[in-house]
């Protein structure tokens, strides 16, 4: 896939954003937890513009004025940030850019994280390999790093899986097909510092409260 990349500036700053297609993948996992199954067919309908990195804490800083980060380092992914404060910064750089700025639905984070692979990891199968492309339990000395210091996937985005959680738009489901009560919670996607490696398998879900600025969970951003 020839990528397409797009940069917009913002106080200075050169920030940019991967063009993706639209398409349909499979997704889920049999080999994962339940909360994985069934592997079903998704698509994604409309072609997007998917952040290179999560939100780095110099954005968060230029565009909402603060940084909440507990690990303070501008390159890292900024953290400590609610769901809602996640959706107010999306407001806020909508409003500078004239575009429409949002969190990724699951749909989405999975599709973008996949980059059009099936395999349990998007590096492959190989669960050795992770270290080459995440931070996790593993080699991160339970530190968060500077973004783009470890491989992307095949679509250009780095820190997909692991260094921190990403929030989604979607309310969380314990079943895709349960038909349960959407929960309290929202969906997180990729795992962090201190997951283990079967947490940065492209189908991993879980979940908090959006309420809860947690040390470990950022966001990534889209743009339509």
């Amino acid at each position: 896939m020839n990528l397409t990349i797009s940069s917009f500036y913002i106080a200075g700053c050169s920030y940019n954003f991967i063009e993706i297609p639209s398409g349909e993948f499979l997704m889920g996992s049999e080999y994962g937890t339940p909360l994985e199954r069934p592997v079903h067919k998704a698509t994604v309908e409309n072609s997007l513009k998917v952040l290179e990195t999560p939100v780095t804490q110099r954005m968060y800083l230029d565009v909402a004025g603060v940084n909440p980060s507990d690990c303070m380092n501008f390159d890292a992914p900024v953290e400590s940030v609610t769901w809602f404060d996640a959706i107010e910064f999306c407001d806020k750089l909508s409003f500078l850019t004239g575009m429409r700025c949002r969190l990724p639905t699951e749909i989405e984070w999975e599709y973008f994280c996949r980059a059009g692979t099936d395999t349990e990891y998007f590096f492959g199968s190989d669960e050795r390999h992770a270290r080459d492309f995440a931070w996790y339990d593993m080699n991160s000395m339970d530190m968060i790093k500077p973004v783009r210091k470890k491989l992307p996937n095949n679509w250009g985005l780095y820190d997909v899986i692991g260094n921190v959680w990403e929030w989604c738009a979607d309310n969380y489901r314990s079943s895709y097909f349960s038909g349960e009560t959407e929960t309290k919670k929202k969906v997180i996607r990729g795992g962090a510092i201190d997951m283990d490696v079967f947490r940065l398998r492209s189908a991993y879900r879980s979940s908090e409260f959006p309420e809860l600025p947690l040390r470990k969970i950022g966001f990534r951003i889209v743009i339509e």
